[in-house]
């Protein structure tokens, strides 16, 4: 599970769940414990997506 977690002054928390990845309990090779492209590209566009309303508790920024 990868979680955006948001901690305000006054120690509060919110999260947020962005990715769950799952992995076989019995890895054998080491080099499969990392992401595929695909579950990169698709954590990274998640937390794109969530990350600024998250943050900001307002939609996408937009440049004028």
């Amino acid at each position: 599970m990868v979680r955006l977690v948001k901690t305000g002054a006054d120690g509060e928390q919110q999260a947020i769940d962005v990715a769950t990845i799952n992995r076989p309990d019995d890895l054998i090779e080491i080099a499969n414990l990392g992401l595929t492209l695909a579950e990169g590209k698709q954590l990274l566009l998640s937390a794109h997506e969530n990350g600024p309303t998250f943050a900001h508790g307002s939609g996408p920024r937009r440049c004028a």
